[in-house]
């Protein structure tokens, strides 16, 4: 039994550390945002302002389709930003 909640321990401590980076990575994004980059799945950082219109599209998109689940939460923050941007070069 000792084994069991050994390994219950354990399981705790690592789900606490996945989340402890995920509000990390959360934070992150919301810094970046703020500043109008967009952070790519690679890690790349792309001034939103310098992000082709296809590529504006294909990633307004991606967040409307996959919502709360899309870039850790912060991705449904993002659109706003970067409809704005696309629709600065409709006008």
């Amino acid at each position: 039994m000792s084994n069991s909640s050994d390994d219950m321990a354990m399981a705790s401590l690592l789900f606490e550390e996945i989340q402890e980076r995920e509000d990390m990575r959360r934070m992150y994004l919301q810094e970046k945002l703020s500043r109008g980059v967009w952070v790519t799945d690679r890690g790349d950082e792309i001034l939103i302002a310098e992000m082709k219109s296809s590529h504006l599209r294909n990633t307004i998109a991606m967040i409307e389709r996959d919502g709360s689940r899309c870039v850790l939460g912060v991705g449904e923050d993002y659109l706003p930003v970067l409809r704005e941007e696309l629709g600065k070069r409709s006008s």
